[in-house]
């Protein structure tokens, strides 16, 4: 049990939760870059065009369609979803933002090859899309099992966004599987740096360097288990440690116990 991995991917419903943060953040050195190629506009000439310049040179063509974009996002009937992101797209071929929401869509309809091109279009319309390229990984690792174009798209999201903690994180778990360990943890510290209280970075750095520094793995399965009380898995290795460096065989039987009450198999 102590040296299982639990390698778990952010899952869809984190990614949903920061898919607009995240989005406006990978953009922010295209606002910078545009800002400074329109220098010889002053504030309020931009200011009277609502900046609308702005707006098409990052591929929104209108006010309008970003209000499109926005309601398709928001509709609940996921076949109504495809079938207006189509007809958006079919009005505005070259929208990146319109291709990396089909791909969105498809990809929770378990349309993987349609994810594929869609979110492959956006890059090719903008390539620097670090969240696109961070889902094409993450389509090539979970998906498809092609671990060396994964490989790639994890380190093109990086190279675009070198403070994006899931696209280390998801790669730290990508060397893991591939044996690469020193890599898998130099990507784990470095999402850990960006996201210290990721729970599964916490716990799958403490696996990897438990043998060596023993220590220091109980502390990250402790920060792991403040994040996520019912984390079954660091409750057992943090048991296992405790009881094997420490001693301290009444709090190892705590962790075992409450262990085998979250997870009785």
């Amino acid at each position: 049990k102590c040296n299982e991995r639990l390698s778990v991917h952010v899952n869809e419903k984190f990614l949903d939760d920061k898919r607009k943060i995240e989005n406006i953040y990978n953009n922010l050195g295209i606002f910078f870059k545009i800002i400074v190629d329109l220098k010889i506009q002053a504030f309020d000439e931009l200011k009277k065009t609502s900046f609308l310049n702005f707006i098409e040179r990052i591929n929104y063509f209108s006010i309008s369609s970003i209000e499109e974009i926005v309601e398709i996002q928001d509709l609940t009937d996921e076949e109504e979803k495809e079938i207006r992101i189509d007809q958006f797209l079919e009005r505005f071929p070259n929208n990146h933002y319109g291709w990396f929401q089909r791909g969105v869509i498809a990809d929770r309809n378990a349309q993987f090859k349609r994810a594929e091109a869609s979110w492959k279009k956006a890059l090719t319309i903008f390539p620097q899309d670090a969240l696109a390229s961070y889902n094409l990984a993450r389509l090539y690792h979970d998906y498809f099992k092609n671990y060396d174009l994964a490989k790639s798209y994890y380190l093109e999201s990086i190279s675009i966004n070198e403070k994006y903690a899931s696209a280390h994180y998801n790669y730290a778990v990508l060397l893991d599987t591939l044996s690469e360990s020193g890599d898998a943890i130099k990507h784990f510290e470095l999402a850990l740096e960006l996201n210290p209280e990721h729970p599964y970075a916490n716990y799958n750095l403490g696996v990897l360097i438990q043998k060596e520094d023993p220590i220091k793995a109980i502390k990250l399965y402790q920060r792991a288990l403040e994040v996520q009380p019912e984390f079954a898995e660091a409750h057992v290795n943090l048991g296992v440690l405790i009881e094997k460096q420490l001693y301290a065989y009444d709090k190892a039987r705590k962790h075992f116990t409450e262990a085998a009450r979250i997870n009785p198999n």
